[in-house]
C-alpha cells in the first residue's frame, strides 16, 4: 500500500511544490491565452479576466516575462505617451496551433 498509494502521491505532491511560483503562473497565462485564442492581449486588462493567481500586477509581469523568455509572447512597442507605458503583447501563432489531437 505505501509504495502503490502514498509513494507516488508524495512524488506528485512533492513535485508540484518543486515548480517555482513564476513558471506556474505563466502556465496558467498561456492556458487562458489558448483557450480565449488571443493573438494580442494587454497585461493590465487581462489580469482580471485570468483571475485570482494573476490578479497583482506583479505575478501577471512575472508570468509575462516567463512566456517572452520561452518565445510565447512578444512585447509590443507602442508609441510612447504620458503615463505608464502599456503592457501589450502579441502572441506567437507557432505555439498555439492545433494538432490532430487538439
Amino acid at each position: 500500500m505505501l509504495q502503490t498509494y502514498f509513494l507516488p502521491m508524495a512524488e506528485r505532491v512533492f513535485g508540484d511544490a518543486s515548480i517555482p511560483v513564476a513558471e506556474t503562473h505563466a502556465a496558467i497565462l498561456a492556458r487562458h491565452i489558448r483557450e480565449k485564442r488571443l493573438s494580442t492581449f494587454n497585461a493590465s486588462k487581462a489580469r482580471y479576466s485570468v483571475g485570482a493567481p494573476l490578479r497583482e500586477s506583479s505575478a501577471m509581469d512575472a508570468a509575462c516575462a516567463e512566456l517572452v523568455e520561452a518565445g510565447i509572447l512578444q512585447p509590443v512597442s507602442t508609441p510612447k505617451k504620458r503615463g505608464r507605458p502599456s503592457k501589450d503583447f502579441s502572441v506567437n501563432p507557432a505555439n498555439f496551433s492545433q494538432t490532430a489531437n487538439g
